[in-house]
């Protein structure tokens, strides 16, 4: 997820500590460009191989879904990225990164901001809404990165 969140191949140290709001959720959705934490499981088994992860909402319910020239696009129209987000271009890589793909009604397109290494929806497909279980909304260490997260906004990377 750099420069949004900087994980220990990144920053040489152990990465990141952020909060996760798990009741963010409870009563609405998901929105575009939040970034959440999911749990995808291994071999259909959450309780072994399950592993956590943290990805940014690009594609809602019911939207047809495709990138093209490192842009995505949402029902064919090209998605303006916000803020500092605007800089970032995705690959067109996996077997649901290489096509148009339709969201489910409970489904979700999720990437990750460094879309040269990021494992996401380009390779597994829609995120069903129950693998996502909060709102990623700060970073709390180290104190030099520690900053509220809000929606479309990445960070540089010092």
């Amino acid at each position: 997820m750099a420069p949004t969140l900087q994980g220990s191949e990144v920053s040489g140290g152990p990465g990141d500590t952020v909060i996760v709001c798990k009741t963010s959720y409870l009563l609405s959705a998901p929105n575009r460009w939040d970034v959440v934490a999911l749990r995808r499981e291994k071999g259909g088994i959450a309780e072994k191989g399950s592993v956590d992860m943290v990805k940014r909402v690009v594609g809602l319910p019911n939207e047809h879904i495709e990138i093209r020239d490192g842009v995505v696009l949402v029902n064919g129209e090209c998605l303006e990225a916000p803020g500092d987000l605007g800089d970032i271009r995705y690959l067109r890589r996996g077997p649901f990164g290489n096509r148009s793909v339709h969201m489910g009604p409970r489904e979700y397109f999720v990437l990750g901001d460094n879309s040269y290494s990021s494992r996401d929806s380009r390779e597994w497909g829609p995120l069903a809404r129950g693998h996502i279980f909060g709102k990623v909304v700060a970073i709390v260490h180290p104190w030099e990165r520690a900053r509220w997260i809000s929606a479309g906004e990445a960070f540089e990377t010092d």
